[in-house]
This record gives structure tokens, sequence and C-alpha cells, in this order.
């Protein structure tokens, strides 16, 4: 029987050296592609769910992971957008003043309007109108 180092298996009919097909060889090392993570019962590569990560996609914020294989991906609640894997918050005053007539206060996942005062909210919460 081939003596295989590191965690090579013994292949062809033990006269060699190397990884089961699905796993790639680093040197003296069995490997999954990123993503993947080697087990040894059988050998194989199986998927990394990344979604039981900590902060992926700031699920503390309401957004969602779905774990692909190989990969995540982020589903992003209304007044946020996806960035670098993340959700991140849209900075709605930024884009037309939020819509807002006169200010508009930016918060986590959305924007408030405001009035100056001798003015009200109208019921659409983004028109200013007399008190």
């Amino acid at each position: 029987m081939w003596d295989c180092p590191g965690n090579l298996l013994a292949v062809r009919n033990g006269t060699g050296c190397g990884c089961p097909d699905e796993l790639g060889l680093d040197r003296e090392n069995c490997s999954c592609p990123e993503g993947f993570r080697l087990i040894n019962a059988p050998w194989q590569c199986v998927d990394v769910d990344e979604c039981t990560f900590e902060g992926q996609c700031h699920q503390e914020q309401g957004n969602q992971c779905i774990n692909t294989v190989g990969n995540y991906s982020c589903i992003c609640q209304a007044g946020f957008k996806q960035q670098g894997g993340d959700c991140v918050d849209i900075d709605e005053c930024k884009i037309d003043n939020g819509h807002c007539s006169h200010s508009c206060t930016n918060g986590n996942g959305g924007h408030v309007c405001g009035c100056p005062v001798g003015l009200a909210l109208d019921k659409d919460n983004t028109t200013c109108v007399s008190e």
C-alpha cells in the first residue's frame, strides 16, 4: 500500500497519491474550492452555509441571507441596498430631498419629512401645509 503524505489518498490501485476527482490538490493536501469545506467520511467537499456566520447581510436589521452553492446572497429590506455583499442604508434625503417639500431626515432604512414652525405635514407625509 502506498504511504501518502498529508491528507492525500492512495489512487490508481495504490500506485500513487492524489485526491478524489472533485477535490483540488494543494501541495500535499486535498482541498475544496472557496465556499466549500472538506469532510473525510467519505472525502468530499460540502457547501459552507455562510448565512450562519455572524454579521452576514446585517440580518439584525431585518435583511435576509440566502445560502447558495459555494456562496451566498443578500436580500435587502426596503430602504437598504446591496453593497459588497451587505445591505447598507439608502440615504433617501440625497435623492430629490426624499420628496419632502421642506426638510428631510434620513434614518436607518427610511426617512422622515419635517416642516418649519407654523406648518404641519399633510396626509401624504411629504408636503407641509398651514396648521
